[in-house]
C-alpha cells in the first residue's frame, strides 16, 4: 500500500471536507443573503417610516407604537434559536407594559411565521418584513436580532444572538428606562 511522504493514508478527511467546517460557511454565507436581499428602500427612508404587513393583514409602521420604547425582534421560523427565544420575549412583554414589542418575520411564508407564533404562545404584534426593507434599512447581520429603539426611533442597542427572559430584562432596564 502506498503512504504520502507524511505517512498518512492519502484519502484521509481534511480540515476543508468536516462537516462542521461546511456548517460554519454555510452559517455565513445564509447571513451574507440575509443581510445584502434588495429592499428596494430608499436609504434616506426612516425604518420606523416603512410599511408593513401584521400577520392578522393589517398594514402599519414602527412609528405607530412609539408611543413607548420598543424592543423589535427579527425572527423567522427556519431559526432554531429564533423559536427557542421567543417565549421569553413574550415573558418580558407580559411584565414590562410600559415598552412596545415588535416582531417581524424575514425571510419567511406568513403561513410559518404565524405557526411559529402561535406554538410559542406570541401575544404581542407580530408582522412580515417581506422584502427586508426594516431590516436592511437597520443594518441586519444575524438571526435573531433584537433592537432596542427610543420613542424617537433612535436605536440605542442591537443585539445579535439569542436571549434569555433574564437578559431581555436586564437590556430594558439598561437601554430602555431612562
Amino acid at each position: 500500500m502506498a503512504r504520502t511522504s507524511a505517512g498518512r493514508n492519502p484519502q484521509k478527511v481534511s480540515a476543508k471536507t468536516h462537516p462542521s467546517w461546511c456548517l460554519c460557511w454555510l452559517t455565513l454565507l445564509c447571513i451574507v443573503v440575509v443581510s445584502s436581499c434588495g429592499s428596494g428602500a430608499d436609504n434616506n427612508v426612516q425604518p420606523t417610516r416603512i410599511s408593513f404587513e401584521l400577520l392578522n393583514g393589517d398594514t402599519t409602521t414602527l412609528a405607530s407604537y412609539l408611543d413607548r420604547p420598543m424592543v423589535l425582534n427579527f425572527f423567522a421560523s427556519w431559526c432554531a434559536p429564533c423559536r427557542a427565544e421567543m417565549p421569553a420575549f413574550e415573558e418580558q412583554h407580559q411584565q414590562n407594559p410600559q415598552v412596545a414589542f415588535v416582531g417581524l418575520a424575514i425571510n419567511d411564508t406568513r403561513t410559518l411565521a404565524s405557526e411559529l407564533v402561535a406554538d410559542t404562545g406570541v401575544t404581542y404584534p407580530t408582522g412580515m418584513d417581506a422584502n427586508s426593507a426594516i431590516a436592511n434599512a437597520l443594518g441586519l447581520i444575524g438571526m435573531p436580532t433584537t433592537f432596542y429603539l427610543s420613542t424617537d426611533g433612535e436605536v440605542l442597542h442591537r443585539h445579535t444572538g439569542s436571549l434569555t427572559a433574564t437578559q431581555i430584562a436586564s437590556q430594558i432596564s439598561t437601554y430602555l428606562q431612562q
